[in-house]
């Protein structure tokens, strides 16, 4: 049996009627941006941080929990200083 709830699927496995066990599998699927987001790897990004400082440079790789490493980067700073780092 296969339910959707939510963006998650549920797939009901297994079920024992003796012990009681219920067997629940969610298959986690990942949304329109993160897919975007590894279509963007080796590829120039810009990242722009809560604080507003912009971070520009190739996207080594990426995570689904977007946590990402940048090569040759460009930091802007909000005061419009930047840093280069390589």
């Amino acid at each position: 049996m296969l339910k959707q709830q939510g963006s998650n699927r549920i797939a009901l496995v297994g079920f024992s009627s003796e012990s009681s066990f219920l067997l629940i599998i969610i298959i986690m699927s990942i949304g329109v941006p993160i897919k975007l987001l590894h279509e963007a790897e080796l590829h120039v990004v810009t990242v722009e941080l809560k604080t507003g400082e912009l971070y520009r440079g190739y996207l080594m790789e990426a995570e689904d929990t977007m946590n990402m490493r940048l090569d040759d980067v460009f930091v802007t700073k909000r005061d419009g200083k930047q840093l280069h780092f390589d």
